[in-house]
């Protein structure tokens, strides 16, 4: 690992960038969420395209992290459905391949969460989306989403995968966040 999280630099940084290892994201998000929904009482809008929802509430279950204060939007298990948009419960299912679809539900999801509370963003992960979309199509994705966070001061991390994201890639999406860490 290049280095360790430090949360107080993560505090203090708006956008994150998180470069890591595929072996590495699970813990990394764990650790994230402990940190800032467990001990920091922040909500939390978790955006998955790696693992579905059920199968995330349950590593966060066995995790002990409060799933109550998480609001999750679920990219890869509406794959196996035709519908575009669903909803149950504190999560609704998009296609990775409908950018907008996904962008009006984090409009949605960040909109209702509580206005005098911290918030937090996590975006699991990028690398994922390029997957089903182009690089290009996905870095102005990031772009447009990036400015949306700063003007709500939600505190944003965007995990990519270190093995599959291009290093021009993470150079760009880097001008968008505040810091790039990688692990």
């Amino acid at each position: 690992m290049a280095a360790k999280l430090d949360f107080k630099s993560l505090e203090n940084a708006e956008l994150l960038l998180v470069v890591a290892p595929s072996d590495s994201t699970q813990q990394v998000t764990l650790d994230i969420l402990k940190y800032f929904v467990n001990t920091k009482n922040s909500f939390c809008v978790y955006v998955t395209v790696s693992k579905p929802y059920n199968t995330i509430i349950n590593i966060l279950n066995k995790s002990g992290i409060k799933t109550d204060r998480i609001f999750f939007i679920d990219c890869i298990t509406s794959l196996s459905t035709s519908s575009s948009v669903m909803r149950a419960g504190n999560c609704v299912f998009c296609q990775p391949q409908a950018l907008t679809n996904i962008s009006i539900a984090l409009t949605n999801a960040i909109e209702s969460l509580p206005k005098d509370n911290d918030k937090l963003l996590i975006l699991d992960t990028l690398s994922t989306l390029m997957l089903y979309n182009e690089a290009g199509t996905v870095t102005r994705f990031a772009h447009v989403l990036t400015g949306k966070l700063r003007a709500w001061g939600v505190k944003s991390i965007i995990l990519t995968l270190e093995e599959e994201t291009d290093k021009k890639i993470i150079a760009q999406l880097g001008q968008f966040c505040d810091k790039t860490i990688t692990i």
